[in-house]
Order: C-alpha cells, then structure tokens, then sequence
C-alpha cells in the first residue's frame, strides 16, 4: 500500500519542486494521478475482509521500511454455515455466510525538504457480507469434493490525518479523495473448491480440507474524485483438526479438545500488497456438538497474530 509521491503525480526531485507541484496541483480539480498500482492493494483489502476461511483475529504486518510503521489489521467475522439433503444418496448442499468488519492502520512520514516533513496516519475500514453456496460430492468413504459460488458486497472507507496542519494545507486539496480520504462499495464474485476429509479412529476424530478460490472484485458507488478498482484475488490453503472428548460434559453433550494446523497463500498478482502472502496458524478449541470456539496464534512472511475461532460446522 506504498507508492512514491513523486512517481504518482509526475513531480520530480528536488523535494521543494514536488511541494510547489502539491501546491499547484490543489487550485486543481483535474488532477491527474495514476493510482493503478494502487487499485490491487484496494482489491486484496476486500478479498481478505470478505473471505470465510480467514477467522476474526488481529495482525501485524512488519513493512520493513523506516519511513513507515507497520501495518496494523483487525478483523472481526460472524459465520452462518448449514447443510441440506439433496435427495441424491451421499450428496448434499451446504450454504455459508460471512458478516465481516476490517480495520487497517499505518502511519508514514512523508518529506517535501529538509526540515519540511509531516507524519500521516492512515486508517481503512471495510463492512461486508458474504453468501455461499455449493454442494458436498462424495468421492470415497471419507473424501469429498466441495464446489461453491458467491457473491458479496462491501463498503471500504480510506482517511488520513496530518501531525502538521501547514502541510495539510499543501498537500490535503491534491491528494484528498484520490489517495485517501474517500470512500466507495466494491462488489465480490467468488468460486473456490475443497477436499475433505472426515473420519473417525476410536476415539479421536481427523478432518482435513485443502481448498483453491478466486475472487472478482469491482468498485462501484465510488466518492467524486476516488478512481476506483477492478481487480483479482485468489488463496490456496490447507488445514488439518483432531479432535478426542474431554472427562465432562455439558448437559448430555460430552465436550472436545480440538488441535488445529493450518497454511494459507495468496495467489496472483495482488498477492504481496499487504505486505504478506502466506501465513500459518496453530491453536486450540473446545467443542460442544457442531459448535467450537477457540484461539490460534498465527505467523508468516513479515506478519504475526492471533485468531478468534467459532465455528458452526464441526
């Protein structure tokens, strides 16, 4: 989510000629900045918002650059998950839902001279929601094969604010509404398959998925001077769960210790735009009937953190 100032408004050293450039371009309304290599940073936010196989946790995404401060994610998921008979024998339809709220925070210094600096805290909030469906194929015993479609909406909100009100004055009514600042809904057309796994060995009970999905992502409703975006994003990943009863019970129900492993990547172009492209996450959780809720530490390239698991299909 970086990119040179000077590069995007075509303004070149030295850092007093870029500030005269800021100056005039804000008596501007037609400003001109090529804000595409933004647009796939934008993408990969809603796609990672809006994904069901990313739980509610917090993150922190290590930049590795001085001038800016590391990347700070939130995200907070509520699961809807139920299957269906589809009156042919070993098949059956599942449907899913998403409610999603992302939250993302940076801060960076941006420098027009010697002695002529600001810092600017960047924040980007996101509310979504998205539907799924698909079906559950039998492919063995214990092997199936998971095809689904969905689609989903989301809202995505960008501001910014400045440690220095005079240069705000100077760089506020050029990049206000283009860079930052603005706000605009993006549309989510999604297709991802999974293998799973389920079985039972006495007491202990192994699930396994591995799934692909890939996701079209289009802004619409954008604010005035906001360009928008169309991008692509996609993730493969894997995860292993083991589970074996706990000494007590609830009610008649008997409660489950359940161990989880799992790796996801991101694929495509936009894949490194956060600042990370893979992570793993190892954690715990307890289960009553089809319901577990649990906690995950998470690590990967440059980001670590910790998930809030809750499921309502285990």
């Amino acid at each position: 989510m970086r990119q040179s100032l000077y590069r995007l408004l075509g303004c070149e050293l030295p850092a007093l000629a870029t500030a005269a450039c800021l100056a005039s371009a804000s008596h501007s309304q037609d400003l001109d900045l090529d804000t595409r290599s933004l647009q796939a940073g934008y993408a990969q936010m809603v796609s990672f918002e809006a994904q069901p196989e990313i739980a509610a946790g917090r993150y922190t995404a290590e930049q590795n650059d001085p001038a800016v401060g590391d990347l700070e994610i939130l995200t907070v998921k509520l699961p809807f998950y139920r299957e269906f008979p589809s009156g042919s024998e070993g098949r059956r339809w599942f449907f899913q839902a998403t409610a999603s709220y992302l939250d993302m925070e940076e801060d960076a210094d941006l420098s027009l001279a010697p002695g002529l600096s600001t810092g600017i805290d960047f924040n980007w909030k996101g509310y979504g929601a998205l539907l799924e469906g698909g079906m559950i194929l039998p492919l063995t015993e214990h092997l199936y094969f998971a095809p689904s479609l969905g689609v989903g909406v989301t809202r995505l909100e960008s501001n910014a604010r400045y440690d220095s009100r005079a240069l705000e004055a100077i760089v506020a009514p050029a990049l206000d509404g283009v860079l930052y600042n603005w706000d605009t809904m993006a549309s989510i057309l999604r297709a991802s398959g999974a293998l799973r796994y389920d079985r039972r060995y006495e007491k202990w009970r192994i699930k396994a998925r591995a799934h692909l999905s890939g996701s079209y992502i289009d802004s619409f409703d954008e604010s005035r001077r906001f360009s928008g975006f169309t991008d692509e994003a996609g993730n493969i990943g894997a995860s292993i769960d083991a589970s074996h009863p706990l000494g007590w019970e609830i009610g008649d129900h008997r409660v489950h210790i359940i161990g989880h492993l799992g790796v996801t990547q991101f694929i495509g172009a936009n894949r490194e735009e956060l600042g990370f492209s893979r992570f793993a996450d190892l954690g715990l959780s307890l289960g009553l009937q089809k319901f577990t809720v649990g906690v995950h530490g998470v690590t990967g390239s440059d980001l670590r953190g910790w998930n809030l698991v809750f499921n309502y299909d285990y």
